[in-house]
């Protein structure tokens, strides 16, 4: 991680961190091919859900790219997204997740659910078989 990245917010308060993960990507570009998830040789079947207001980390840009590596060799993969839904996923049965005084997760509580609500069916029938 790259070192000299401070966050936008002001200090003290709820800080997100996806910045911090995009300039490390910029400054390591160099190193990135040698840390990628050999995910085109996974024996599994590959479900990816994903935030596109992932204020964390740029999870649905980094789904995006596991699941084209993997259609790349020609293995399925599912991707299950929503633009406006943030890093906590909600799935079925459980309530919003609780504001953090540490970090900004991005997305709506009712965005995150609609996410999960919309992935859980799949996430079971993986699970299942």
């Amino acid at each position: 991680m790259d070192d000299t990245w401070t966050p936008r917010e002001p200090h003290g308060g709820p800080v997100a961190v996806r910045g911090w993960y995009e300039r490390s990507e910029r400054t390591f570009a160099h190193l990135l091919a040698e840390t990628a998830i050999p995910v085109a040789r996974a024996a599994a079947d590959v479900l990816l859900v994903a935030g596109g207001d992932d204020a964390m980390w740029p999870s649905l840009p980094y789904a995006e790219e596991l699941a084209a590596r993997r259609r790349s060799s020609g293995s399925p993969v599912r991707l299950i997204s929503r633009d406006d839904a943030g890093h906590r996923t909600r799935f079925p049965g459980e309530s919003p997740a609780l504001p953090s005084a540490d970090h900004l997760y991005g997305g709506t509580p009712d965005a995150d659910a609609r996410l999960g609500r919309t992935a859980w069916p799949l996430i079971i029938e993986a699970l299942l078989g």
